[in-house]
């Protein structure tokens, strides 16, 4: 990174179908514009509007008297929306593209900090940095999805659950990882464009896990344990558990794209995911008990550290809520990617004209 002022574009994909959603949407845009920039770090907010039912423009205006740049966009294609912010990075000469999604809030120094590291030695050839993303502890639904998100074997490994314990010594902890959430993250622009941009294909999820395969090979991704991104994306297991489905099938449509994903770690948690739906339908009609039993091991595996845990912490009501919580994300998750390998659901094309 050069001694001159460092350019970044932070880009806000948002799509607003209710009260809820705008709500969060402010509240983003509030943490936005408090955000901390150092005299050699020179920000500017692009809101990219993907097919919104409500007037953004009208959320926006209101809050500030800075220049927010706002692009609307006619269908609802999350690919093709985080590809038209880094065509707006690229044109204004950012050095770094900040995306975040409508439901984050962040910390006034996250900026500040993800591009201090960004310029430590461990960092030089990184193209990607992000930090932790944990729900806020706001109900207790909230609360037991935190706890369950500490235990990655429950949650299937993905790096965009991932959470990191910072260590006694030091303040906050890295770690190379090979896939980052776009939810919250700080990617190099020339390294995205070189890589391709985000495909257009991907319209609803999984759009940053496909492109980490190709933006790995200019250099790593970097995952750091504070300050920690509030993301309030779910409420309720339905709303979890439905999410975790659509992961579950863009899980298969990355491996379609990139063979390479089956001889990963990821292949331990797409072959659980199976398990688990396997398990459930020889429980129900397995004519003898050791098929019940694979059911009951399967369980045993994923829930026994969340109750030891809930035990030691004397917060068994949250151990157990968690409990529930990853039965319903295994069984989402493989249930999408049956769907997947089956093609039981498309995912829908909605480009718009010039994407």
């Amino acid at each position: 990174m050069s001694n001159d002022q460092t350019f970044v574009l932070i880009c806000v994909v948002v799509h607003i179908e209710n009260e809820r959603q705008r709500l969060l949407f402010e509240r983003t845009m509030e943490s936005l514009l408090a955000l901390e920039t150092p005299t050699d770090i020179q920000a500017s907010i692009l809101v990219v509007d993907n097919a919104s039912t409500f007037p953004v423009q009208d959320i926006v205006s209101p809050k500030t008297g800075a220049l927010i740049e706002i692009v609307r966009r006619s269908a609802n294609n999350i690919g093709a929306a985080r590809s038209q912010g880094l065509r707006h990075a690229l044109q204004k000469n950012c050095e770094w593209i900040a995306y975040v999604d409508s439901d984050v809030e962040l910390a006034i120094e996250w900026l500040t900090i993800l591009i201090r590291e960004l310029q430590t030695a461990p960092m030089r050839d990184a193209v990607g940095i992000a930090t932790v993303n944990r729900p806020p502890h706001e109900g207790d639904f909230s609360k037991a999805l935190d706890f369950f998100l500490g235990f990655e074997h429950t949650h299937l490994g993905s790096t965009q659950m991932l959470q990191l314990r910072a260590s006694f010594h030091e303040a906050i902890t890295k770690r190379k990882v090979n896939h980052l959430a776009t939810c919250a993250a700080v990617f190099h622009v020339k390294a995205l464009e070189h890589a391709g941009g985000f495909d257009r294909d991907f319209s609803r999820v999984c759009e940053d896990l496909e492109m980490s395969y190709r933006l790995r090979k200019n250099g790593s991704l970097w995952l750091l344990s504070a300050p920690i991104a509030l993301h309030r994306q779910d409420r309720n297991w339905q709303a979890w558990g439905r999410r975790m489905f659509r992961y579950g099938w863009g899980q298969i449509e990355v491996a379609r794209r990139h063979h390479e994903h089956l001889k990963t770690r990821k292949v331990l948690p797409l072959l659980a995911g199976l398990w688990v739906a396997i398990a459930i339908v020889l429980y129900i009609f397995g004519p003898t008990a050791p098929f019940k039993l694979t059911l009951v091991g399967y369980l045993g595996f994923m829930m026994a550290p969340v109750v030891l845990r809930g035990i030691s912490e004397g917060r068994m009501d949250t151990a157990f809520q968690a409990c529930w919580i990853a039965f319903v994300t295994h069984c989402a998750y493989a249930a999408g990617m049956w769907a997947g390998l089956l093609r039981l659901r498309q995912n829908p094309p909605a480009i718009q004209p010039g994407d």
